[in-house]
């Protein structure tokens, strides 16, 4: 989600109103920049980047920093101090922490004392940060946005194409729970085991080795496919008729917005900010608790009930269209690094 932001801003900003340049550790997905000329690559040395940011916001003149990372956020702010430079602070916050769980406080004081605008994704987190003491003039929410051109509407399930695709979509890490992930599909399997179902996991983490011996131990080895990381999502979704959301806590996972744009059925958790998007039974599935039992008897209604599924995918795509527009989402970044700019205040 966080890289997918990344690339969305750099690509359909002003540069009319802007000048903007961007930095990153190199990854896989380089080539969806718009303005690699603009791109400078960070070492992952942490010296090495103390440095070369340093240097960029010297050289460029740069009065404003963004940051998605908290790690890069705590990089710049020492910049900033060991040299004694003037520029304006924005940290948009992804996802959870290490530091808020290690020292909540700790988190909060450098949020109130170091960065001039903290972005959050939804509502549901401003009011748990503000609860948390991080005052709330400084918190703007701007919800993750869909690229509609890129993720097309083009729903595998209303063409009533073959077989039944399952898929999830998520960073290969704890929060993600795949390990409950796979113990839906193992009960889905042991429900259905005459129905011509296809399980396929996306994405790239530390959780990889893990997920892998999983597989093998419950004997879903011919039944559950690996992708690895994607860098055209769009594509992978396209593929998927069910894609599901089993996260520990979420804040507002960009590949539920990007399923339902393309027109798949979205059957997730109801954790974090995710009831911002999704409305029960009327543009996906919400599940209450980690069930994994109330899961299969929805994919399985699911299954058995295509035609009544039609209309909530259709409003999936609708809600996207009319309130998760990337293009609406880049306009409100830059009404807020304008009144930053021009000291306003918010």
């Amino acid at each position: 989600g966080g890289e997918t932001y990344f690339y969305n801003i750099e690509n359909l900003i002003n540069r009319d109103k802007f000048n903007l340049y961007t930095s990153a550790v190199n990854g896989k997905c380089f080539n969806r920049l718009n303005h690699k000329e603009e791109f400078t690559a960070l070492k992952k040395m942490y010296i090495s980047k103390i440095f070369s940011i340093k240097k960029q916001i010297v050289k460029k003149n740069i009065t404003l920093v963004h940051a998605n990372t908290l790690r890069l956020a705590v990089i710049v702010i020492l910049v900033k101090r060991f040299w004694g430079l003037d520029f304006k602070m924005i940290y948009t916050k992804h996802r959870h922490t290490r530091v808020e769980s290690f020292n909540g406080k700790m988190f909060s004081n450098f949020i109130n004392k170091s960065i001039d605008n903290l972005i959050v994704v939804c509502n549901y987190e401003k009011s748990k940060l503000t609860n948390r003491g991080i005052r709330a003039e400084k918190i703007v929410p701007i919800a993750n946005g869909v690229d509609l051109n890129q993720f097309e509407f083009d729903s595998r399930f209303l063409k009533g194409a073959p077989g039944i695709n399952i898929g999830i979509l998520a960073r290969l890490s704890d929060e993600k729970n795949h390990m409950f992930f796979l113990d839906i599909i193992e009960e889905l399997f042991r429900r259905e085991p005459l129905a011509d179902i296809n399980v396929s996991i996306a994405g790239d983490g530390p959780e990889m080795k893990n997920i892998k011996k999983t597989i093998i131990k419950k004997g879903l080895q011919h039944k559950v496919k690996l992708v690895g990381n994607v860098c055209n999502p769009e594509g992978f979704l396209k593929d998927i008729d069910i894609l599901l959301l089993t996260s520990k806590f979420e804040m507002f996972p960009m590949s539920v917005l990007e399923g339902m744009a393309v027109g798949c059925v979205t059957i997730s958790m109801n954790v974090g900010g995710i009831r911002e998007c999704v409305s029960h039974d009327y543009n996906g599935y919400l599940i209450e608790d980690y069930s994994k039992e109330k899961f299969c008897e929805v994919i399985s209604d699911v299954i058995a009930n295509r035609e009544d599924n039609e209309k909530l995918v259709l409003n999936g795509r609708k809600y996207i269209e009319t309130n998760f527009s990337i293009k609406e989402v880049v306009r409100r970044h830059e009404d807020l690094y304008e009144d930053m700019l021009n000291n306003k205040s918010l």
